[in-house]
């Protein structure tokens, strides 16, 4: 009988535990799932922008320069995960071109960003 009991405290304090981390949202979206990014104004949001194209700048050796936001997505995780389309260019009189960046945002860490990916979508 009091195996039974404490199976049973088990598998209710599990139940406890276990349904709000996988039940929680962020304004109606799934932990670990996709949502459009609303604001591409935000300080955040264009500080990694203008990351991505800083780190992509030193490895590929260009100089593109960001003039807008596009679209872009977030997802939360340990950390933010960021998919961001970018209008830039390199300050020379073509037309600007469309890039493709994958940022990892760490929460309070001095090097807060990571790019993870940046491609060319259109130039």
């Amino acid at each position: 009988m009091a195996y039974k009991c404490i199976l049973l405290l088990e598998i209710l304090l599990l139940s406890i535990l276990i349904v709000p981390i996988r039940s929680y949202k962020h304004d109606n979206v799934m932990v670990g799932g996709w949502f459009p990014i609303v604001n591409l104004n935000d300080p955040e949001i264009v500080k990694a922008a203008k990351f991505a194209l800083k780190k992509h700048n030193k490895m590929a050796h260009t100089k593109l320069h960001l003039l807008r936001l596009i679209s872009g997505e977030m997802q939360i995780v340990q950390g933010s995960n960021l998919k961001l389309v970018i209008e830039a260019n390199d300050g020379l009189p073509v037309a600007p071109g469309i890039y493709k960046a994958f940022i990892f945002a760490r929460p309070s860490k001095r090097n807060h960003f990571v790019l993870k990916s940046f491609e060319t979508v259109h130039v």
